[in-house]
């Protein structure tokens, strides 16, 4: 699959652990953040 197509040009994506506590340490930075965010399944 090429990432082109699923990511649009000027955004970027990175994966996260769905739970646990790197997870809820991601998304308190994420949502601390100015940074426009959603989880991709």
């Amino acid at each position: 699959m090429d990432l082109r197509q699923i990511v649009p040009e000027g955004n970027i994506l990175f994966g996260v652990p769905k739970k646990g506590r790197l997870y809820e340490r991601t998304m308190e930075l994420l949502n601390g953040s100015d940074l426009q965010h959603k989880r991709v399944r």
